[in-house]
């Protein structure tokens, strides 16, 4: 049998440049007419806002509008940089569509494939909301940008859960919380996504079958001493023993590195004999899911369609604040 050959050269190109269309749309569609027409009621309320010393910018802070400060203290500087006619201001508001639509295609294609990527950017780009966002001189596509940004993060977080992954998807999602716009879009696009892994649950419930067909190839001994590194090494087992067992030290008692040592190993006994009882009970459901094939596809099913509720539950409500 033949080996496939190489790829084509468009394909590779592809695979790289994926973005670079659907940025190149998004700017081009929002950077049309730009300067018209004039600037409009909430525009000029930006730049009057931007326009204000730091010092009244910064004041509005504890007011209704501090969700709004960040972006205003950035067209400050922005209009001190390139000016305050209408293109100018609404400039920075075109660059963030653009990268947006380069984000979501990102997103696309890191789910499916870098063909996607490319549609999916330009589908965004090309959805009017978006492009009147991307033309106005107002925290909107600011707003959207961090929350595709934030959704993509936590996919990728998702896939292959660490901290320096966990870590930009926090700061992504404090942007988002200063945002309505932004939270609301996060709110639908996270959505989306436990519905559509609901359904792909739902599709490959059969292959679960396989998962109980793996072999260990490691010894008792390796799993022990791989389980014993990755827990002392836990930042967060160093954080919960420092800000917690302080707290049970009493300072006229024994010595306190002594006490301390003892709350210790009572802590990780009784995590051995949780997570001990935890080990067996997974050992059972395993033999019982492993004697029918039925039992793990109804359980793949039955957590699809909890999936789809939760999904359309989070889509149709929201916070009420």
């Amino acid at each position: 049998m033949d080996e496939p050959g190489p790829a084509p050269w468009w394909s590779r190109e592809l695979a790289r440049a994926y973005w670079i269309p659907p940025v190149l749309i998004a700017f081009a569609l929002s950077r049309w007419r730009l300067g018209r027409p004039a600037l409009w009621r909430d525009e000029l309320y930006t730049w009057d806002r931007a326009t204000q010393p730091v010092a009244d910018i910064l004041g509005v802070l504890h007011g209704v509008e501090s969700v709004f400060v960040p972006y205003y203290l950035f067209m400050h500087c922005w209009i001190d940089l390139v000016g305050a006619s209408p293109a100018a201001l609404r400039l920075p508001s075109a660059l963030a569509m653009a990268a947006a639509a380069g984000v979501v295609a990102a997103l696309a294609r890191h789910l499916f494939t870098p063909a996607t990527g490319v549609v999916a950017g330009a589908v965004f780009a090309s959805v009017p909301a978006i492009s009147r966002m991307g033309q106005e001189a107002k925290p909107h596509m600011f707003a959207v940008l961090f929350a595709a940004l934030a959704t993509l993060l936590l996919v990728r977080a998702l896939d292959r859960p660490h901290w320096s992954r966990w870590l930009p998807y926090a700061a992504a999602c404090s942007l988002v919380e200063r945002s309505v716009v932004a939270y609301e879009v996060l709110r639908l696009a996270g959505a989306a996504y436990i519905v559509y892994l609901g359904v792909q649950a739902i599709r490959h419930r059969r292959a679960l079958s396989t998962v109980l067909d793996v072999t260990a190839t490691r010894s008792s001994r390796h799993i022990v001493r791989e389980g014993f590194i990755v827990g002392i090494t836990n930042p967060k087992a160093i954080v919960f023993f420092t800000a917690v067992l302080p707290q049970f030290v009493d300072p006229d008692g024994a010595a306190v590195p002594l006490q301390m040592v003892l709350l210790g190993l009572i802590s990780v006994a009784v995590a051995f004999v949780s997570d001990s009882a935890w080990g067996v009970l997974a050992g059972t459901a395993r033999a019982w899911l492993s004697g029918a094939p039925h039992r793990l596809e109804r359980l793949g099913g039955a957590g699809g369609l909890m999936m789809i509720g939760l999904g359309t539950r989070l889509a149709v409500t929201g916070r009420r604040d």
